[in-house]
């Protein structure tokens, strides 16, 4: 068994991920054991994903900012006791890789928590809060939603402005 942990505080990040891929340019997977943290830190210019967060616990990452990533700046996905707060996302644009008939929608957009993947993606314990998403396409945010009662899910206090749509124009939080 391997354990591991990252601490980064005031680190950059730049023209890291990989185009059409799941490598972001910052990636947690199956990172479950000890808290790991990234903060105050600037991730950009990237051609695929920002940072993904996948099958991971005890992750916190905080007042960071990111610029120029597709067609996702930030996904978390299958993981629990996570912190996404107080980050500026800025520039999600849409693949231009993808081909495909008319009726094929890429989902895209700026921060999708536990929205990627067909289910809830088995999410617990999740503080979203106080984020920016700026100038992205489709959605400022994907999310699941959740009973009241259940406490899975912390989401307060995020922004969405300047996002692009696909014929009808963008929209600022898309919970399904």
């Amino acid at each position: 068994m391997r354990y591991g942990q990252t601490i980064m505080d005031s680190v950059e990040i730049y023209n890291c991920s990989q185009m059409d891929s799941y490598d972001a340019a910052l990636m947690w997977e199956n990172a479950k054991t000890l808290q790991s943290s990234v903060t105050n830190s600037a991730i950009h210019n990237g051609l695929g994903w920002g940072v993904r967060i996948e099958s991971s616990a005890n992750v916190v990452f905080s007042n960071n900012v990111l610029y120029d990533f597709r067609p996702f700046g930030v996904v978390a996905d299958y993981s629990s006791d996570l912190v996404i707060n107080e980050n500026v996302l800025i520039k999600v644009v849409e693949r231009t890789t993808i081909e495909a008939n008319w009726n094929y929608v890429d989902r895209k957009g700026g921060y999708a928590i536990c929205a990627v993947y067909a289910s809830s993606a088995a999410c617990t314990n999740v503080t979203v809060n106080d984020n920016i998403a700026a100038g992205a396409p489709m959605a400022g945010f994907w999310a699941m939603m959740h009973n009241c009662d259940e406490e899975n899910l912390s989401f307060r206090g995020n922004v969405a402005h300047s996002i692009a749509g696909t014929n009808d124009g963008g929209m600022g939080a898309i919970f399904f």
